[in-house]
C-alpha cells in the first residue's frame, strides 16, 4: 500500500499484577499504582519517557476525568520526564502488542493457584 512500516522489537520484562477482580476491581487508579511500582523498578538516572499503548476499555478510557487524573499523578509521583499514552481506533485492538502477549501469559497462568498475602 505504499506505508512505512517501522518495526518496533518487543523484548524486556514483563509485569503481571494479579488481583481479585472481586475484591480489587480495576480502574484506572489501580493501574496508575501497578504502573508506579513498575517505573520505580525499571527508572534509570538518564532521561525517562514511558509510552502506554493501552485499550481504551472502560479502566483506560482518555474521556474519562479519572484516567487522565490518574496518569496525570502518576508522571508528577515518579518524576518522568514524559508520559505517552495512546489508543488504537475502535476495533483495533487486535493490532496491540500486549494483546499479544496476554495470550501466551494467560495459557502459563491457567490453572494456577496464588497464596493469598
Amino acid at each position: 500500500l505504499g506505508r512505512l512500516h517501522c518495526y518496533c522489537k518487543r523484548s524486556g520484562p514483563v509485569y503481571i499484577f494479579a488481583r481479585s477482580v472481586q475484591f480489587h476491581p480495576s480502574s484506572a487508579l489501580t493501574h496508575a499504582q501497578d504502573l508506579k511500582a513498575t517505573i520505580e523498578i525499571a527508572k534509570a538516572e538518564e532521561k525517562s519517557v514511558v509510552e502506554l499503548i493501552v485499550d481504551g476499555g472502560p479502566d483506560w478510557s482518555f474521556r474519562s476525568m479519572t484516567t487522565l487524573f490518574a496518569m496525570g499523578r502518576l508522571w508528577r509521583d515518579t518524576g518522568i520526564d514524559g508520559l505517552c499514552a495512546v489508543t488504537y481506533a475502535p476495533g483495533q485492538s487486535r493490532y496491540n502488542p500486549i494483546e499479544r502477549q496476554w495470550a501466551g501469559r494467560s495459557r502459563q497462568l491457567s490453572g494456577v493457584t496464588f497464596r493469598a498475602c
